[in-house]
């Protein structure tokens, strides 16, 4: 699974990310995208579970024929994704074993950018738990979200600014990931990525090199 890190302010929102991706088939590790910037939106999504979930829910977002917001999505893809989900994976199946369909991980979805219906920086989650009959749970996300969790009491951390705060964060969940205490599914690791989003901008950085795991 590895993980997902997300800051919300009023007027600004810093999302994280690793790098590491595990082929299921044979184990190997590799660096891959999990984090998407949606220019046009002024939003990003980012997963956790397959990476292929990330890449085809961005291209059935754009072919939706609407103009992307945060509001939209918000508002749609609750509804949208379950129905979405079974149709992708029926056109999948086949071209691929049983054991490694999008049905046998958990999965997770996050969008994070400035909602004109609040009218501040606002997120939504979506996971999945692994079955072939489980659906999507749609939760706002609020304050500091930190996926997965983990038990590191960081409230009297002094950091210069939200980057530094969420490399803070993703230090933490690999130290319990390490030490066995945190159960990510796959595998944490790579380069942090760090996305840093404002109503009219969004920048995306390689913030440091985490432990290899």
């Amino acid at each position: 699974m590895s993980l997902l890190n997300v800051l919300l302010r009023d007027q600004k929102a810093v999302v994280a990310v690793d790098t590491a991706n595990v082929v299921i088939a044979t184990g190997a590790i590799y660096e891959g995208c999990k984090m998407i910037p949606l220019a046009n939106a002024g939003c990003v999504l980012a997963g956790r579970g397959s990476p292929l979930l990330l890449y085809n829910f961005v291209t059935w977002l754009h072919c939706s024929a609407r103009s992307l917001s945060f509001d939209f999505i918000a508002a749609e893809a609750p509804t949208a994704i379950d129905t979405w989900f079974e149709q992708w994976v029926a056109l999948i199946r086949g071209h691929m074993p049983e054991e490694h369909l999008p049905t046998t991980q958990n999965h997770q979805l996050v969008v994070v950018g400035w909602s004109e219906k609040v009218g501040r920086m606002a997120g939504l989650s979506l996971t999945r738990d692994r079955g072939s009959d489980t659906a999507f749970r749609a939760e706002p996300i609020d304050g500091v979200y930190a996926s997965p969790a983990y038990e590191e009491d960081l409230s009297e951390l002094t950091v210069p600014n939200e980057v530094a705060y969420m490399q803070a964060v993703a230090e933490a969940q690999v130290r319990a990931y390490r030490g066995g205490t945190l159960d990510a599914g796959f595998v944490i690791g790579g380069r942090l990525m760090v996305a840093e989003l404002t109503r009219d901008a969004v920048t995306i950085r390689s913030a440091c090199r985490l432990q290899e795991v």
